[in-house]
Order: C-alpha cells, then sequence, then structure tokens
C-alpha cells in the first residue's frame, strides 16, 4: 500500500516530527511538517529526589524520559527503584540511558497502564509519577483512590507554538492536505485555537484526521471533524498503517 502523493500534515512538536514525517515518505506520501506544540523541560531543584524512598517509577510520555533524565539520570533512586513505562516508544528511550523497564502494558494509555500495573501489583505502594503540565490525571486520582503513597513530578510543560500560525495558514491554503494527523490533544486544541478566527476551521473539518490514540480521538471528536481514523495500537506505525489502510480502502 501506497500514499501515490497525499499529502499528510504532521502537527506534533518539532523533536519528534521527523520520525513521522519518514514514515510518510517511506509510503511516497508528501510530509507537511507545522508544529504545533512546543515543550520545555522544567528544573526541580526543590525536589531532592534521592531523600525519598520509591518502589516503583510511572513514566507517560518520551519527553517525560529525556526531561527526567536530564536532570537524574544518575539519581539513586533510579537504581533502587522497578521502572514502569506507558509504551514501546517510551520503554526504548528509558532503556537508552541504561536502565531496564519491568512493566508496560499491553495497551499504550493511562487508563490500561493503571488498570493492569494494579492486577499484577496489587501491594505495591510508594509511586513517583513524572508527568508533564498537561499530563491527564488518570494515575494520579487512581492511586489516590486505592489509597496508594506517590509523588507526582512535572518535568516538562507543553506550550501552544501561537508563533508558527502564519505559517499554518499558508500551508493550508497553498499545499491542501488530504490528511491531518495529531498525536495528543493538544495539538488539536492548539490547531482549532489557531484557525478559529479564520475561514479554514470548517473546510479542515472535512478533511479526515488520523489520532495516536482514544484520548487525542476524543479531542478530534469535541471539535467536530467528520472522518476519525484511529489505530488500535497507539504508535506513529500504526497511525501511518491505519492511514494507509483508510487511503486504500478509498480507492476500491
Amino acid at each position: 500500500m501506497k500514499l501515490y502523493g497525499k499529502k499528510v500534515l504532521i502537527t506534533r512538536e518539532k523533536s519528534q516530527a521527523e520520525a513521522l514525517a519518514s514514515l510518510i515518505e517511506r509510503y511516497e506520501g508528501v510530509p507537511l511538517v507545522v508544529p504545533l506544540i512546543k515543550t520545555e523541560c522544567k528544573k526541580n531543584e526543590s525536589f531532592a529526589i534521592d531523600e525519598r524512598s520509591y518502589e516503583w517509577i510511572f513514566f507517560t510520555s518520551v519527553n517525560g524520559v529525556r526531561c527526567f533524565m536530564k536532570q537524574h539520570r544518575d539519581a539513586d533512586v533510579l537504581k533502587r527503584a522497578k521502572i514502569a513505562a506507558v509504551g514501546d516508544k517510551t520503554a526504548k528511550a528509558i532503556e537508552t540511558y541504561g536502565y531496564r523497564v519491568h512493566f508496560i502494558p499491553t495497551m499504550f494509555n493511562a487508563e490500561s497502564m493503571v488498570e493492569q500495573f494494579l492486577e499484577r501489583y496489587p501491594n505495591s505502594d510508594h509511586f513517583l509519577i513524572v508527568r508533564g503540565n498537561l499530563s491527564r490525571d488518570v494515575l494520579l486520582k487512581v492511586f489516590a483512590e486505592k489509597k496508594r503513597t506517590f509523588d507526582a513530578l512535572v518535568v516538562y510543560e507543553t506550550k501552544p507554538n501561537v508563533a508558527i500560525k502564519e505559517q499554518l495558514i499558508e500551508t493550508l491554503k497553498q499545499k491542501k492536505p488530504d490528511y491531518l494527523t495529531f498525536t495528543s490533544p493538544s495539538t488539536v486544541d492548539t490547531f482549532v485555537r489557531l484557525l478559529e478566527d479564520t475561514d479554514l476551521l470548517d473546510d479542515m473539518r472535512e478533511v479526515p484526521a488520523v489520532s495516536i490514540g482514544t484520548t487525542t480521538e476524543e479531542a478530534v471528536r469535541s471539535h467536530h471533524f467528520s472522518t476519525l481514523i484511529t489505530p488500535k495500537t497507539f504508535t506513529i506505525e500504526q497511525m501511518v498503517d491505519a492511514l494507509l489502510k483508510f487511503e486504500n480502502e478509498r480507492l476500491r
């Protein structure tokens, strides 16, 4: 299956856009890269991580791994605690720093992560949850309900890349994408925010939108896009696979 020159808008942050763009090109599509969000690592100078005792450390994103390791890669707590990762990409990011991942859920989202973890380790306690400022509160809420002891450490901030508005508008007008891709609710919300005072938004809602998972799909749905495509496994590879299958069905 190929994309035969179909133009695909890529909205994820610049540091992660290249991998998705390469996949689109591999299948003869044309990537249109317009990063709608940016992430910045946040210092945690007042958080003395090695003075605390954790049984598990939870990582829910590659950005969380990158920013945590930037400050704490040699922390003793990483050598003592077990590590949980939300998915394969996050696990691989952890392993590049030389640490072993002890738990990955079968579905790569927070709901599956916390449900499957508690099934497998019902008596575990004392957790560190590494997150971003816009990360969902699923793990925090469930662990609080289950009366588990935990700390939540915000190591990065996700911000709308509002400076890219003119580039986005120009790209949409001149290139006219055949597909939109969204890899987080933040990318969806920023896309709508930057276009809400233009006449482009209604037209863009008619362009098929590919979401990386159910949480992002919910954001797309809430903004009334007409055609939603979501893979069963929440990776960029499966996003492209779902897009290819959708395109193949359209050609029949």
